[in-house]
């Protein structure tokens, strides 16, 4: 392996049919950068799947009919449900929050947090920290989610906690509360 001053953290295998010097460099470099992107690509893979489920609330598979819900795909996702567009996910995701806070009493950001994320999958007790702060109240503290603000306060953080990004992610929310 050859390492390069200021690109010391990559390994670069030397490849016994080059030529010169310079040919070892620039191939071993782009086959270490390239080697590099796939895994890169690769770990967003497992990254993004609220993005590349339309799911931002990352629900899991269910036999709920939700709209805008796509069918199983075993080659594609499953685990959790897809839908055919960010709003219809980000509704989905709404919707089941506010049946958690309304059918079962969930009224802490505790409560709908360890329903949501429980810790045999999760980092809840990072989950709830992080819903926590970004929203100013306590983990204990009573929420109405019955109040639009409050619903969109909370559903930006758990979806920005799930990993879904977007430039319109205000207007999704909104949108979907309104639908």
């Amino acid at each position: 392996y050859l390492t390069l001053g200021s690109i010391s953290s990559i390994a670069i295998p030397l490849d016994a049919g080059a030529t010169s010097f310079e040919e070892i460099v620039v191939t071993g470099y782009r086959d270490a950068i390239d080697n590099q992107m796939e895994q890169l690509l690769s770990s967003n893979k497992r990254e993004v799947r609220a993005i590349r489920n339309n799911n931002p609330f990352n629900l899991k598979y269910t036999e709920i009919k939700w709209d805008g819900k796509l069918p199983l795909d075993k080659e594609t996702e499953d685990t959790f449900e897809r839908f055919d567009s960010n709003l219809m996910g980000m509704r989905a995701g709404v919707i089941n929050t506010l049946t958690h806070h309304i059918k079962y009493g969930d009224d802490t950001i505790e409560k709908l947090i360890t329903r949501h994320a429980p810790s045999n999958e999760n980092d809840t007790k990072n989950f709830i920290n992080f819903v926590s702060k970004n929203m100013g109240i306590e983990p204990n503290q009573k929420i109405d989610l019955k109040n639009k603000e409050v619903l969109y306060e909370y559903a930006k953080a758990v979806v920005t906690m799930e990993g879904f990004k977007s430039d319109e992610l205000d207007s999704i929310i909104y949108d979907a509360i309104e639908l």
